[in-house]
């Protein structure tokens, strides 16, 4: 099952209510309950003391939502996660499979199926929840015990199928509940022998799998005659563990009540009520039990005289029991270059350079209506060099089932920073409208810090605050600390540091004339934030069109301002890379290009064409610009492979006397029976829309041994004819099409080509800057109608490719682009 590294809070949708089934720590081979007194149906349990009788007092407290649960009690409090319906939140599955005909994708709540009803199960739950600064797992475990293991539940039987039920996408109440079609050993459906299965949640750390030594709250509600939880005794003491119950109101006995079995070893609670699956719960049907060291145990007992249909604890509207808000998890990060990590963990889930995140978890319990939160605050304290400028520093997360953030997030406040006397700075950053609850949330609080690492005052202060970690590197240290404040009621999160790697800045310099036209290529440089840096700035340049240049000495920034070219640092600029221009006056002297003179053969189509700018293309550039003698044998819509007369095989047969389709047109540009200095091939866009095979490499280099009738046959048949032919350097180039799987494998085509014949490979497909910038802009650069055909300004991209392409071919520096 795949992992993934996501929070899962585990828990009722509506107080926590859970079922978490686990390995037992009972021995299968000891009478451990008192069959009597919960297989007759209610007649024993009427005798049975309420929940909160005094004799229980060592185990039960009464419910008192005027004095809500201590926090310390529910570090490990329990919420559904989001998405819990998906198998992919869920790893490390035992003993379990996807239930069979079941379809993920339409909820259905019977989602994992017991393989051998024999046998412990387990799942994880990965990044469950966040304590002590760490990720948690929680591992979640059963075993299926029916009565005292007498039976046979590993039987095949279609009435014996047990599954893990995760709930549907629009109902969490069956999250995590087991289910089974008789709920009863193979043999015994519908019959008094009670069936049950013993239960285990252990919570461990993600980074190592040590255990969880916290405290947690389970709420069960609906509990009725359908079934009955037991709880070890003596495990209980020795934790300090404890259940949490309704308390009788006035003379009427309760509907929960309790039992110890006659050996003393568990503690049995069940209802008097027969309520079943859809019955209507409210608080005299609910308990709540307290656990610690990160660790659950109970049994669920299916009992006799109800009818057994399903045995699962329900999720409720609205729990019933008050819990005071957990203390907030307050976790540094490291930005190393704009990666962010927590301090103990690797995952990297941000992408911001320069700045200071901190990060802060907050749980916000299940709570009846009186006691919901309608507001949140957070105090945050930090140095005066990393401030926050609103609530655009602030991202809100949620980790469970609930959908809240962005609703919460729209509340944010951040007020103007209070200067305190140590020289740090506070900020009250509040969510809620003091009306709208914030509830039956687990949310994830990032706050991002900024750093105005571009002020020369703060150069000294944040050297002073630079510390080197164990990787070499210097980090910033930012110290933050939080307070919680829920309804005006104070917590206080502590401190964290937090470590941002020294950022680098970015400079691109360009090389222009008066007008900021480039006269070259610009140089990029980066390098850590203030320090020093020199351009290059040569005495002369020739442009794209063979005019030299001249250099002025002045270089101005973006805003055209002069600068000192001796006095340049680099700068964060918001991680934006810094323009520098180098002026350039004409000299008025024209060099001769290389490829003046040079002949060359182009076959390709539209694209070589240059369907999309009036036939006008790169080729005809490199002739008016360059002085190139260019033959451009090119026709529209045409393919490498076939036996058509047009298709690229056939017209390249005609080209040395000139009588090919574009030889008749422009006859000029038929290519002569001369020798050529070089012959340039498309990798054309309309083969991968034609009804040709793609083909393969073949073992033989005789033009007769290839099938021109698939892609990489008519390549190989051209390529070998042209050096048969010419005697020259054979380019080929590949094209701009975006999102075309055929394309792709032609262009992969074309290198298992290269390793073959040698040739120089021009890969457009895969140049980056021609992607950016094409989709930048693509109706400047490229036909928005099939984001293939170059434009105007798009051609002239090109030219550039191509001028430096073939000059580095002539020069014999040839290089795969």
């Amino acid at each position: 099952m795949k992992s993934t590294k996501r929070a899962f809070l585990l828990a009722a949708a509506t107080g926590f209510a859970l079922l978490f089934s686990s390995v037992s720590v009972v021995s299968a081979d000891v009478k451990t309950f008192d069959a009597e007194s919960y297989q007759t149906g209610n007649k024993e349990v009427d005798q049975w003391a309420d929940l909160t009788d005094t004799k229980f007092k060592q185990l039960v407290s009464p419910i008192n939502n005027e004095q809500p649960l201590a926090r310390k009690n529910n570090s490990l409090g329990m919420i559904v996660p989001d998405n819990y319906w998906q198998p992919e939140r869920y790893c490390n599955l035992v003993n379990l499979e996807p239930a069979s005909g079941h379809s993920f994708s339409q909820g259905s709540s019977k989602s994992f199926q017991l393989i051998d009803n024999s046998q412990s199960a387990s799942v994880t739950v990965p990044h469950y929840l966040h304590h002590n600064k760490r990720w948690v797992d929680a591992i979640y475990t059963f075993k299926l015990k029916g009565d005292n293991t007498s039976h046979d539940w590993a039987k095949s039987n279609s009435r014996a199928s047990v599954y893990l039920n995760l709930g549907t996408s629009y109902n969490r109440r069956n999250w995590f509940s087991l289910w089974t079609n008789s709920a009863a050993p193979h043999g015994y459906y519908q019959t008094d022998v009670s069936s049950r299965w013993d239960i285990n949640v252990k919570f461990v750390y993600s980074d190592d799998q040590s255990p969880v030594k916290a405290t947690g709250t389970v709420e069960f509600p609906s509990v009725n005659t359908q079934f009955m939880y037991a709880f070890d005794k003596q495990q209980m003491l020795k934790n300090g563990d404890r259940i949490y119950g309704p308390a009788p109101t006035g003379n009427k006995q309760g509907i929960l009540r309790g039992n110890l079995d006659s050996n003393g070893q568990y503690f049995d609670v069940r209802g008097a009520s027969r309520q079943t699956g859809s019955g209507t719960y409210n608080a005299e049907t609910t308990f709540l039990y307290v656990f610690h060291n990160g660790e659950l145990n109970f049994t669920n007992v299916k009992t006799g005289s109800t009818y057994p249909n399903a045995m699962f604890s329900r999720n409720v509207s609205e729990p019933y029991i008050a819990q005071e808000v957990p203390y907030g998890d307050l976790v540094g990060t490291i930005n190393k270059q704009g990666k962010i990590t927590e301090t103990s963990d690797d995952q990297v889930d941000d992408q911001i350079p320069g700045t200071a995140q901190v990060r802060l978890y907050q749980a916000f319990p299940n709570q009846p209506t009186a006691q919901t939160v309608k507001q949140y605050q957070v105090q945050l304290t930090l140095p005066k060099y990393a401030k926050l400028t609103g609530p655009e520093n602030l991202e809100l997360n949620n980790y469970n089932y609930q959908k809240d953030a962005a609703k919460i997030l729209k509340t944010a406040k951040v007020s103007d920073p209070k200067n305190n006397a140590n020289g740090t700075q506070t900020y009250t950053i509040t969510f809620g409208d003091g009306k709208t609850a914030i509830n039956d949330n687990n949310l994830q609080l990032k706050i991002n810090a900024q750093i105005d690492w571009d002020n020369p005052e703060l150069l000294t202060t944040l050297k002073q605050n630079f510390v080197k970690a164990a990787d070499g590197q210097k980090y910033l240290a930012v110290k933050a600390k939080t307070k919680t404040i829920i309804d005006g009621k104070t917590m206080d999160n502590g401190q964290v540091t937090t470590k941002v790697e020294e950022p680098k800045g970015k400079v691109n310099v360009h090389y222009v004339d008066g007008n900021q036209t480039d006269l070259q290529k610009p140089v990029s440089l980066a390098g850590v934030v203030n320090a020093g840096f020199d351009i290059e700035m040569p005495q002369t340049v020739v442009d794209t069109y063979n005019e030299e240049y001249q250099v002025t000495g002045d270089v101005k920034n973006a805003a055209g301002e002069k600068v000192d070219p001796k006095k340049l640092r680099y700068q964060y600029n918001s991680n934006k890379p810094q323009d520098l221009y180098v002026i350039y006056q004409d000299t008025g002297h024209k060099f001769a290009s290389i490829l003046n003179g040079k002949r060359v053969g182009f076959l390709g189509s539209s694209v070589t064409v240059g369907w999309q700018d009036h036939n006008h293309s790169f080729v005809d550039n490199l002739r008016e610009q360059d002085g190139l003698v260019a033959f451009k044998e090119a026709v529209t819509g045409t393919t490498l492979a076939g036996q058509g007369s047009n298709t690229y095989v056939h017209r390249l047969l005609k080209m040395k006397d000139g009588n090919t389709a574009a030889g008749a047109s422009k006859g000029k540009n038929a290519l002569a029976y001369e020798p050529l200095d070089a012959f340039v091939l498309q990798v054309s866009t309309n083969d991968a829309n034609s009804g040709y095979k793609l083909g393969s490499v073949s073992d033989s280099k005789e033009l007769q041994d290839f099938d021109i009738n698939t892609v990489a046959g008519a390549m190989e048949y051209i390529i070998k004819y042209a050096e048969d032919t010419w005697h020259c350097p054979i380019i080929l180039y590949t094209g701009y099409y975006e999102n075309n799987a055929k394309y792709q494998q032609m262009v992969d085509l074309t290198y298992q080509l290269q390793k073959k014949w040698h040739f120089t490979l021009l890969d457009i497909y895969h140049n980056q800057e021609v992607h950016d910038l094409f989709s930048s802009d693509k109706t400047k650069y490229v036909s928005a109608n099939d984001f293939i055909h170059p434009r105007h300004a798009g051609y002239q991209v090109w030219t550039d490719l191509f001028r430096q392409t073939l000059t580095d071919v002539f020069n014999n520096e040839v290089t795969d682009k």
